[in-house]
């Protein structure tokens, strides 16, 4: 649940939200360097994204109750 609105939050700053990204990222959050965009927001929120999906995955598998592949 965190890790979904981690990314939430990086998504909305990669696309042009400034609430609270001055305190995040400092002197870059007034910059924005494209290299910064592409991979310090847009990647940091699929990569949290893909963090809160495998744990989905690995919670459900074992709710079945049997071992996962």
């Amino acid at each position: 649940m965190w890790a979904a609105a981690f990314a939430g939050l990086h998504f909305y700053w990669a696309v042009g939200g400034d609430v609270g990204l001055s305190i995040s990222a400092g002197p870059l959050a007034t910059e924005r360097p494209l290299w910064f965009v592409v991979a310090g927001l847009w990647g940091v929120g699929a990569l949290c994204l893909l963090g809160a999906l495998l744990a989905w995955l690995l919670a459900r598998s074992r709710l079945r109750g049997g071992p996962a592949l």
